[in-house]
Parts: C-alpha cells; sequence; structure tokens
C-alpha cells in the first residue's frame, strides 16, 4: 500500500513528536536565557504590587494583591512598586538570568499638604521665623513673622524675579514705577537696596541671576558671567549663550539651561575654576508647568539634574551614577546629602541614594499642579507652590493634621474677591489670618463682607490684617481685632 516506506504514518507521527519536543525544548532554552524570577515582599496585607519594565512604567509585566507577588519576567530592569491606599513606595530592580530577585517593600506613614498661603509667589525662601515671597499678583517684595505680621515693599519698584540665599536675604530685578528703567536690588533684612551691575541695563539687556547659600551673588548679562559679594564689585567668570537661564550655582561650577530651538536643549556646565564649558543635551519639554533642574548636595558631591525623561544622580565629575526609579519625577531638592525630595503623580517623594528606593512621604492637594519644591533655611520643612486656576499657592508638608482645620477651609474655598473694592488673602505662617485688601473708605464694608464669608465657610477667626490700598499704592497698614 505504501511505496515509499520512510514516510509511514507511523514514522510521521513519530518525527512530528520529535519535531515538537524540538521545538519545546528550543523554546525553553530561549525562555531560560532570557528570564529570571522576582518575588516581592511586603508588610501591607492588602498592598497592590506591581513589577514594570523601566522604560515603559505604564505597562506592568505582573501584578497581585496582598503581603506577596512572584513571577518570572524578561531579564531586564525593572520597578517595583506597592502601594497601600495614599501609601507607596518604589525602587529599581536587575531581573538576571537563573536567579530570583527578591525586595521587600513596606511603604511608610504619609504626611499631608497645609496651605501657608495664597500670595502668588513664584520665589519665596523660608525660615523657622520668616517667610519671605516674591508677589507675582503686585509685584512686590513681601514678608511674613513669627507674629505672622504681613509687610510688603512700597511702590517705587515693580518686581519682575527675586532669588533668595535665605529669608530676609536675596536679590531682585525690577523696574522704576517713575522711569520704568530697569534696576537691580540686594535685599537685605527684607529691605530691598539698589546696586550697580557691572555693565549698564538697557531695554535689550538679558539678565540672569543666582545667589549660594554662602553669600556669592552670579550675574549672567547678556551672556557674560559675573561674580560679586553684592558690594558692586564684579569679576568675570565666563562666557556663554546669551539668554541661558542659570539652574544652580555650587563652589566650582554654575549650571545653565539654554534652548537653541523647540528640539534642542542643552544643560551648560561651566568650571569656575578654569572656565571650561561641558554641556549635556536633554530632552525638550515644550510644556510649561516642566522645570529642568540642577540642585546639588551640601557637600557638592552629588547632583541631581532633571532632563526631561527622568530624574539623575550624577557625582562631581558629573557622571551619571544612577536613575530615580520614577520617570515623572521633577523639582528635587536635597534634604540633606543621602536624601532626595522631588514630585510626582501630586505626591511629594523621599529618595534614598543609599537603597535606589523612593517613597511618598506626602499628599499634595489633587486640583494642583506643583511648582517649585523648596526645604527651609533652618530645618528639614518641606515647602512647594502649586497652581490652580493661575494661582500659585505656597504649601508646607505637615506629619498629621486635621483635614477639616480652617486653614483647609479657607484654601479649598479659593476665595479671592469678596467684592470690587475688597480682595481676600490669608497668611498662616504662624497661625490663619485673612490680609484684606481695600481702600481705607471703604474699610468697614470689607470687614463685613470678610465676617459674612467667612460664616459661610464655618470659620471663626480673632482678627484680620488690612493692607490698605489707594490709586497710587500703600497708604496703611494696621492689624485689628473683630467686634
Amino acid at each position: 500500500m505504501y511505496d515509499n516506506t520512510s514516510y509511514t504514518p507511523r514514522r510521521l507521527i513519530r518525527y512530528g513528536v520529535f519535531l515538537i519536543l524540538a521545538v519545546l525544548v528550543l523554546v525553553a532554552g530561549w525562555f531560560a536565557l532570557h528570564h529570571g524570577g522576582i518575588k516581592v515582599n511586603t508588610k501591607s496585607s492588602n498592598a497592590e504590587i506591581s513589577v514594570a519594565p523601566e522604560k515603559d512604567q505604564n505597562s506592568p509585566s505582573a501584578t497581585a494583591t496582598g503581603n506577596s507577588l512572584f513571577s518570572i519576567v524578561k531579564t531586564g530592569a525593572y520597578i517595583v512598586t506597592v502601594k497601600d491606599g495614599p501609601k507607596q513606595t518604589k525602587t529599581a530592580v536587575n531581573v538576571s538570568l537563573f536567579k530570583v530577585s527578591e525586595v521587600t517593600l513596606t511603604p511608610p506613614e504619609v504626611g499631608f499638604s497645609e496651605a501657608v498661603t495664597n500670595i502668588s509667589t513664584p520665589s519665596f525662601a523660608v525660615s523657622s521665623s520668616s517667610l519671605s515671597l516674591l508677589d507675582s499678583t503686585e509685584d512686590e517684595l513681601a514678608s511674613v513673622n513669627s507674629n505672622n505680621s504681613y509687610t510688603h515693599s512700597d511702590n517705587t519698584i515693580s518686581y519682575e524675579s527675586a532669588v533668595w540665599q535665605k529669608a530676609g536675604e536675596g536679590y531682585a530685578v525690577g523696574r522704576r514705577s517713575d522711569t520704568n528703567d530697569r534696576v537691580l536690588v540686594k535685599i537685605t533684612g527684607n529691605k530691598p537696596q539698589p546696586i550697580t551691575t557691572p555693565k549698564p541695563i538697557t531695554a535689550g539687556t538679558y539678565l540672569a541671576f543666582d545667589v549660594t547659600a554662602s553669600g556669592d551673588f552670579y550675574l549672567l548679562q547678556d551672556g557674560e558671567l559675573f561674580s560679586s559679594k553684592g558690594d558692586g564689585n564684579y569679576q568675570s567668570k565666563g562666557n556663554t549663550n546669551k539668554e541661558a537661564s542659570i539652574l544652580s550655582v555650587n563652589n566650582d561650577r554654575v549650571a545653565f539651561l539654554y534652548r537653541n530651538s523647540e528640539e534642542q536643549c542643552d544643560i551648560q556646565f561651566l568650571k569656575l575654576s578654569d572656565k571650561s564649558m561641558t554641556k549635556r543635551a536633554v530632552e525638550c519639554i515644550q510644556n510649561p508647568s516642566y522645570t529642568y533642574s540642577a540642585s546639588w548636595t551640601a557637600d557638592d558631591k552629588k547632583l541631581a539634574l532633571t532632563t526631561g525623561i527622568s530624574l539623575e544622580i550624577l557625582d562631581a565629575n558629573l557622571s551619571t551614577k544612577t536613575t530615580v526609579p520614577d520617570r515623572a519625577a521633577a523639582h528635587p531638592v536635597w534634604l540633606n546629602n543621602d536624601t532626595l525630595i522631588y514630585t510626582s503623580e501630586n505626591n511629594v517623594w523621599s529618595y534614598n541614594t543609599s537603597t535606589n528606593t523612593s517613597s511618598v512621604v506626602a499628599t499634595t492637594p489633587k486640583y494642583v499642579s506643583v511648582q517649585s519644591l523648596k526645604k527651609s533655611d533652618d530645618a528639614e520643612t518641606l515647602y512647594f507652590t502649586g497652581s490652580a486656576d493661575n494661582l500659585l499657592t505656597l504649601y508646607r508638608i505637615q506629619k498629621q493634621g486635621n483635614s477639616l482645620s480652617d486653614t483647609q477651609k479657607i484654601g479649598e474655598s479659593n476665595m479671592q474677591t469678596l467684592s470690587k473694592l475688597c480682595h481676600v488673602r490669608y497668611v498662616n505662617f504662624t497661625k490663619i489670618q485673612l490680609v484684606l485688601q481695600t481702600a481705607e473708605s471703604t474699610r468697614a464694608e470689607c470687614t463685613n463682607d470678610a465676617k459674612n464669608y467667612l460664616s459661610t465657610i464655618g470659620v471663626p477667626l480673632d482678627s484680620f490684617q488690612y493692607d490698605i490700598r489707594e490709586e497710587f499704592g500703600y497708604t496703611d497698614y494696621a492689624t485689628e481685632p473683630l467686634d
């Protein structure tokens, strides 16, 4: 029946079985040579555990609910995340061949964000006894002392930008109200005083500036960098692109950001000791809410650098040592030489450089976009600004608190205007108080409007502060108890 005995049905079946076994062996071999195991443990019994590729953290390779996870995944770099309600922690893990990588993560307790003031401020400095800020709504320099008393500069200069060495000390640029000429001022004890610049400032002069914690002032004027002690004497330190912005300064390097076009962005490092320049291309982010940052540790041994797609930790020679396990990380600030604070996903995170682990330390209001993050001058209290509806609010991180506090009620009401001639602001540096902006002639009416507003949201207050403004500026200031 079968002329060719080499291809009998039995023999064909045998060949087919051998072929299938060979394919299975090849597949098993390939799988073994390209996969490894990962095991995750946590003390949180109801935790959500995920393992995602480092380059695609939105597409997890394995997930589980409970206190453990075990999975076989492709070899490579992964981010392991353990989430328990608002608590969350994550770390980077490398999965290797013929090995089970085991990690244990338990998210710490989470703090909350407390509003400090709704005075819109893009630049601020805080100590345990005072708050200094640039008021971008009124173009003024303002301060709040330990008694929670709010004051602001007069109207002789309209301020555009400011940097702070510490609370009460810094530099600012503004325009004289009488001539519209631009002027550089030094701020000492919250009092501004005009100082000279290396070259005259014209209408087309480009200025960028920063100050170190030790008080060294750096001014970039039309592409030339100068240093000064704030006494009007300047030394040329080098040159860069005319419209570069200063990201940060340490004892030997100045970091600049320069955008040559929408597709070419560089972070430049000018070494002060020999005036050499190192450039690093970064991803150009067009979103105006994204901020490039270069933050040095106090000992100048580590640099946290945002690149548009990641937050990297560099050494003193600008070599990348590690990447924070969060591609959305932004606004880095060093709490100490080993702990980096940053923001991501409506949370404030703490990153430990020794363990390569990040954990949420506080939540931020979900309706705000974080614009800046800063540590107080003489403590480890964290402050940040959040933007909502084109308004900036300053917050601080607290370990615990009452979500229905008077401050929360006032902050969430987001009230700015009670009437055409009665604007309301609040300061909560040491206690919550309203600052009423009005004219002397409408003071009583504004006070009554404020009482009605507080009654509506269920907040009792002992006193108001008044910021009396007439058509041409500041005329009076007082604090008056409620009737």
